[in-house]
């Protein structure tokens, strides 16, 4: 279960419940900006805002924090001379600022829950510093239009503007406005609902592969010709399709948010769908097969004048996965997995041990708005 899904549950316990988000990060920490935490009122946690080291202590504090409104903390947890691994022991050398507030109805929890049960997806601006606006004043936009809260709306334009181009952005981003002459400081996430993951081929090495996608919350829909192996009991908790290939997008809906993996293990069936999936809105597909497969299928695309631009072929991964040496059904559908996320966060896939960066993520962007206007222009 993803940790948005989890929090969204939580929150059913009766009684007040504070959420905690991460609205920036400066150094090194265990999450990145846009991680939560729901802080139950008997004390438990859902969801996670780092590894451990910090989540207990915000639970400690979290309601008396809240009791008079939205506040901003910040965790230290840099050593020195006299404590090196830092205040709470975890060696992160990092500093995290977060946002406290309690749960009311209409809130940020209710436009989240759109996300999840109407596939909506909300760009969403949240103010965390500054004299100017109350931490916690918002402004979102979902399919159904834009809100501001009424301190925000003398930039209400500029800021129309910033929610609709955060859709292109990798990561959530701290952004600077300025209102009376103060700078507001605000975290601009842009939530999708959760990714979906296309299996093209009901075998039993698609088993596994749809077991781990519905471990991560992913939603799966397996599509087979045959009855025999596209079976609701061989697939739990995935949509199954039985349909021939050239009826297949006729059943089923290919969106920005779908991921392929075909698997069929049919060369004509491949020959058949490959074009139709480059051509569709799926940002990433990935091919099963050793790389002299796709060759042939490349060669019969051209010999039926079938081929798909050759810019169009970068969203294709083949052969599929990343390379973990691999050879049970098990630890191929680890690697196809893992080859997915990396497509899906636009990564490099490799150990980590091998990085020359100094830290695991990259350094989360606080910018002006004005600079986001002059690029987008």
């Amino acid at each position: 279960m993803s940790q948005l899904k989890a929090i969204l549950e939580g929150r059913a316990k009766p009684g007040v419940h504070v959420l905690g988000t991460v609205v920036d990060v400066r150094g090194s920490a265990y999450r990145r900006p846009g991680a939560r935490v729901l802080i139950s009122p008997d004390g438990s946690r859902t969801g996670m805002i780092s590894g451990g080291c910090l989540d207990k202590d915000v639970a400690r504090h979290a309601f008396d924090w809240t009791a008079e409104g939205p506040q901003t903390v910040l965790y230290d947890t840099r050593g020195d001379e006299l404590n090196p691994r830092g205040k709470y022991g975890s060696g992160c050398d990092g500093i995290v600022e977060l946002l406290l507030e309690r749960v009311v109805p209409g809130g940020v929890l209710d436009l989240m829950q759109e996300v999840t049960t109407k596939r909506e997806c909300l760009a969403l601006l949240t103010v965390y510093a500054g004299q100017a606006v109350a931490p916690g004043t918002r402004a979102w936009r979902t399919s159904g239009g834009f809100h501001i809260d009424e301190a925000l709306k003398p930039l209400e334009d500029e800021i129309g503007i910033l929610l609709s181009e955060s859709e292109s952005w990798r990561r959530p981003k701290s952004v600077t406005i300025t209102i009376d002459e103060q700078d507001v400081v605000c975290l601009v996430e842009f939530i999708a609902p959760p990714a979906e993951l296309l299996i093209v081929g009901a075998g039993d090495d698609a088993r596994p592969l749809a077991a781990i996608a519905r471990s991560m919350d992913w939603d799966v829909t397996v599509v087979d010709k045959w009855p025999a192996l596209a079976t609701h009991d061989r697939f739990p908790g995935a949509e199954v399709v039985c349909v021939e290939p050239q009826h297949l997008f006729g059943h089923v809906n290919v969106t920005s948010q779908t991921y392929v993996a075909m698997m069929t293990h049919n060369f004509d069936d491949d020959v058949l769908l490959l074009p139709q999936f480059i051509d569709s809105a799926a940002p990433w597909v990935g091919l099963m097969g050793p790389r002299s497969r796709t060759v042939g299928i490349i060669r019969a695309l051209k010999e039926q004048g079938r081929m798909p631009e050759v810019d169009a072929l970068i969203k294709l991964q083949t052969p599929i996965g990343i390379d973990l040496a691999s050879d049970s059904p098990e630890e191929v559908a680890l690697s196809v997995m893992a080859g997915v996320v990396a497509g899906k966060n636009a990564a490099e896939a490799g150990l980590l041990r091998n990085s020359q960066a100094l830290t695991i993520h990259e350094e989360h962007a606080r910018i002006r708005i004005e600079d986001l206007i002059q690029e987008a222009s």
